[in-house]
């Protein structure tokens, strides 16, 4: 079985929201809390747990976010107000992969994370993550020993105190999280907040929040460099030949299917940083057979909207695909 249905199998069989996952992730969930005086570890301070280590760099609370839209790579250019009554909370994090399997970190379940308040109660996060901008793209994994920085966004109501926030690596511990204090709100997120990945160890020690530390791509990403492809994000200019995997493909052809040399069908994935490749995917059902947000049966995959973008059954809905 391919890689991308894989995680998708993996989505499912937890039915937590990754790319436009279930409706219900602004809910507090019915399982027991723990508060920000049981967390002896805080904001700034890289945290280990079995098989993933995590570095909260700041919290901000807003009223609208800005998002790239559903197949865009570019600019931000979706912005999105709050439900009434609510506040998004942004939580800007580094992730650091202990495990031995990659993670997808916006479109499937490779860390779970929960938001603590007062009242207690937890809150997953929103769905759509790989619209984050600087966020993983889908597919865009993060193999063993390294790691990114990622953005995590829930929704809370207004009269809550957010008091920490909880993650674990569920291939080894799922619902038993370690929780990190909360115990201050920064008036707004730090200036030119992006992917600054650093590698390994040298995570535990960099600043939070550092500009100008190196960047490194995962092992995915490294593959598209040099004769491997990728493409240039001002031009979209494909840099690969024939589609086939681990080719470039543009910007333009986000979400769009293709078949490489034996048949094997593929799509064009945003990898992160500038790269555009192609990975394998689901067999195509046929231009207009599905639309964003319409039902469908888990499992079912390949749908392609009126403008031919593969889209992915997932909790039950159409969903934009890698």
């Amino acid at each position: 079985m391919k890689r991308l249905l894989l995680a998708l199998a993996a989505v499912a069989s937890l039915t937590l929201a990754g790319c436009g996952g279930g409706g219900d992730s602004d809910a507090p969930a019915d399982t027991e809390t723990t508060s920000s005086t049981q967390a002896e570890h805080t904001v700034g301070q890289m945290v280990e747990a079995e098989g993933v280590a995590l570095r909260v760099d700041a919290v901000t609370e807003t009223d609208t976010i800005e998002l790239l839209s559903d197949h865009s790579t570019a600019d931000p250019n979706v912005t999105e107000k709050v439900r009434e009554g609510g506040k998004y909370v942004v939580v800007d994090t580094t992730v650091r992969n202990d495990g031995t399997q990659d993670m997808d970190l916006t479109c499937s379940l490779g860390v779970q994370a929960k938001l603590v308040t007062e009242p207690q109660a937890e809150y997953g996060p929103e769905h759509e993550l790989h619209r984050v901008p600087g966020n993983p793209g889908c597919s865009d994994y993060l193999g063993a020993g390294f790691d990114t920085t990622m953005t995590w966004i829930f929704v809370v109501p207004k009269d809550r105190k957010v008091t920490a926030l909880g993650f674990a690596n569920p291939e080894y511990s799922f619902d038993d999280l370690t929780y990190i204090s909360i115990d201050r709100i920064d008036s707004e997120r730090p200036k030119g907040k992006g992917p600054h990945p650093t590698t390994g160890a040298d995570a535990a020690e960099s600043d939070a929040g550092a500009e100008g530390s190196a960047s490194t791509s995962t092992p995915a990403a490294e593959e598209n460099s040099g004769d491997a492809g990728g493409s240039d994000s001002a031009t979209g200019a494909a840099a690969g030949g024939a589609p086939a995997y681990g080719v470039g493909c543009s910007a333009s052809q986000v979400g769009m299917p293709a078949r490489d040399g034996a048949g094997e069908p593929l799509v064009c994935t945003f990898m992160g940083g500038s790269k555009y490749t192609w990975v394998y995917g689901p067999e195509p059902q046929g231009v207009g057979t599905a639309e964003v947000g319409g039902e469908c049966v888990d499992g079912e995959h390949g749908g392609q909207d009126a403008a031919g973008h593969v889209l992915l059954c997932i909790g039950g809905e159409w969903v934009a695909g890698p």
